[in-house]
């Protein structure tokens, strides 16, 4: 009874959770002799631990010393084990799952396929945002890239008149050194003044193409368009180039340079332009050349473009937001040649007629993309 009393005197907080393989037996053997929900057994050995070493203990078969290396198997089926069976996580211990829990994971390949969904929508919604954005920056730079190359090439080539020299500080000085020769100047001055502003000459060019349509449709920018198109008549491209490269010709931050394959287009035509940089060279103007071969003009582009010579010349001019611009002759005319009678209609990544652009592969990625939504 000494072993009884003292297990029964040890206190309730000495059974806790063990912590060691050694702790978990001991505690296995405390769970044995005191269930925590039943009676204590009545079959315990009267004797201390200390004798009950002593004594030689007789030999067993396999199975009971199984049972006694593993105090665990010699309970009851009604008995409580320790440490006890922790539960699944559907709440329903160790046993197979009932029907409920086994249809609620059968729903996760329904929540798999709402989740793809889901992440798709909102790349599909980030890229739409994007491409928004894209184009108002885009629409914002074209406007911008209008307003100021038109007026800079209108400017390329025009000499100072002589009214414009002679207020210069070195004529003014001049004028007052050698006053009995001013009236004489004077007269000279007045008949250059008339020469050289008749002979004024910058660049024949006008606005043609995707550009020449959205200003006819709107007076704005298309906002799917990617650039400016101008055309330069009879162009000398490498003294045009060297001029546009000059400081103070065109407005600060762009840039002029060479494009272009250089591809014979016959006739001495060579596919290679001059493309004007807006700062960042993000966006860009082209200035093809157009070649007078008699009855049409031929552009420099592609055998594709090219324009009866009469719906061109004598060139006319076209409103460009709040001021005008170079344009052919018959402008509709021009537009109806290029794009056909439906010129009006917008058609996302259309070249119209010129169907070596229209066919390109990276229009044809342009034109699937925008039948899903994602314009550039």
């Amino acid at each position: 009874m000494a072993l009884c009393r003292k297990v029964r005197t040890l206190p309730s907080t000495t059974i806790k959770a063990p912590n060691s393989l050694r702790q978990h037996k001991q505690l296995s053997s405390v769970a044995v002799m005191f269930p925590l929900h039943g009676p204590p057994p009545t079959n315990l050995p009267l004797v201390s631990t200390a004798k009950q070493q002593q004594q030689p203990q007789p030999p067993q078969p396999a199975a009971a010393a199984a049972a006694a290396a593993n105090p665990l198997l010699n309970q009851s089926p009604g008995a409580p084990c320790w440490p006890p069976p922790r539960p699944s996580r559907s709440g329903h211990g160790g046993a197979a799952a009932p029907p409920a829990a086994a249809a609620a994971v059968g729903l996760t390949a329904a929540q798999a396929v709402v989740r793809g969904a889901g992440a798709v929508g909102i790349v599909y919604g980030g890229l739409w945002l994007a491409l928004a954005a894209y184009r108002a920056v885009k629409k914002r730079l074209l406007r911008r890239a209008l307003r100021e190359i038109v007026p800079a090439l209108q400017n390329v080539g025009r000499r100072q008149t002589l009214f414009q020299l002679t207020s210069s500080v070195l004529f003014r000085r001049l004028y007052t050194y050698l006053y009995f020769f001013t009236a004489l100047l004077y007269c000279f001055s007045s008949v250059l003044i008339l020469v050289l502003a008749a002979r004024q000459a910058g660049i024949t060019f006008w606005v043609d193409f995707g550009s020449l349509m959205s200003l006819a449709r709107n007076n704005d920018v298309y906002e799917h368009d990617n650039d400016v198109d101008l055309v330069v008549l009879e162009p000398d491209f490498p003294a045009l180039l060297e001029k546009l490269q000059t400081p103070g010709v065109l407005p600060k931050g762009f840039t002029a340079d060479w494009i272009g394959k250089s591809r014979d287009l016959g006739d001495g035509l060579v596919q290679r332009w001059i493309r004007i940089y807006l700062p960042g060279r993000v966006m860009w103007v082209d200035l093809f050349g157009g070649f007078d071969f008699g009855s049409k003009i031929r552009i420099n582009k592609n055998a594709h473009c090219d324009v009866p010579k009469e719906l061109v010349l004598p060139l006319g001019t076209i409103p460009m937001f709040d001021s005008t611009a170079p344009a052919p002759r018959y402008v509709e005319a021009v537009l109806q040649h290029r794009y056909g009678p439906d010129w009006r209609t917008p058609k996302y990544a259309s070249k119209g007629s010129d169907q070596i652009e229209h066919n390109k592969r990276y229009l044809r990625v342009m034109r699937w993309l925008g039948k899903i939504g994602l314009r550039i």
